[in-house]
């Protein structure tokens, strides 16, 4: 792209270096700046140029592209930069800085007043402004009207619905299901479930929905009891054998459980074999 360019400037500036006569370079009558109208390119009417097609130029102006590619239009020679008038007193007055007028006739803004730089104002936007928003089409509720909670002061929900600060910084949360005290919950249960590896060997703990009861696997190590049976950590070292000690490492509670893992008969002679 960058030697399209390039050859295109060269041969621009070449046929403006070698024609004699300017109005002979271009065939056609008219205007060969625009098509009669400042600001309106009839491409039709634009002058033929003496090699490449006709064009419009950005400005809509008659120009000419010399390769006829239709990647660059360059003004045919002589041509003024724009048609555009650019008065200070019209332009509007910056927030920083003065009013200016653009090599293209645009007004601009001049940030540091030393005019000796003028920098385009920003493009206009062309959307349509958005239709007014009617206040009342919005949900809200009335904090005064919901009912009072422990759990913190009452707000508003997005959806109009009556909630809880429950931080009390702010920020709005559902409230919690209210529990309808005619139906029978289901209480928390302390008693210890009626299984053979929930023997009192190993500790229990307080869970968030209640005890978590210890029990002893047929590993000889204390799991806890979960989905009706012993259940060990993943990763938790069991004995590799049924010697007496039981190969429990150190960071293992150890327990005798009543149903006993069975090794196999020749592994378990190997173990307790004497040295």
């Amino acid at each position: 792209m960058k030697r399209l360019i390039v050859m295109t400037a060269l041969l621009t500036l070449g046929v403006w270096a070698c024609g004699d006569d300017e109005d002979d370079a271009f065939e056609g009558e008219g205007n060969r700046f625009h098509s009669g109208t400042p600001g309106v390119c009839d491409l039709p009417s634009c002058p033929a140029p003496p090699f490449g097609v006709a064009c419009c130029t950005p400005l809509a102006q008659c120009g000419w592209d010399p390769l006829g590619l239709g990647t660059n239009c360059a003004p045919n020679p002589g041509a003024p930069l724009s048609d555009r008038v650019c008065s200070l007193d019209a332009c509007p007055e910056p927030p920083v800085g003065i009013q200016c007028c653009t090599p293209f006739g645009l007004c601009g803004t001049d940030p540091f007043a030393t005019g000796q730089s003028c920098f385009p104002n920003p493009p206009p936007v062309n959307i349509a402004p958005p239709e007014p928003v009617d206040a009342a089409a919005f949900i809200t509720c009335d904090v005064d009207a919901c009912e009072e909670s422990e759990l913190g002061p009452s707000c508003c929900l997005p959806d109009g619905e009556c909630g809880v600060d429950t931080l009390g910084v702010g920020f709005c949360f559902p409230r919690p299901p209210e529990i309808d005290a005619s139906i029978p919950q289901n209480p928390i249960s302390t008693d210890p479930p009626n299984d053979a590896t929930v023997d009192g060997q190993c500790p229990s703990f307080i869970g968030f929905f209640g005890p978590i009861w210890g029990c002893c696997s047929p590993f000889g190590a204390c799991g806890t009891f979960e989905a009706d049976q012993c259940l060990l950590p993943v990763g938790t070292p069991v004995p590799l054998s049924s010697a007496p000690d039981g190969g429990i490492p150190p960071n293992v509670i150890p327990c005798d459980p009543a149903e006993p893992f069975e090794f196999p008969a020749g592994e378990a002679e190997e173990a307790d074999a004497p040295e």
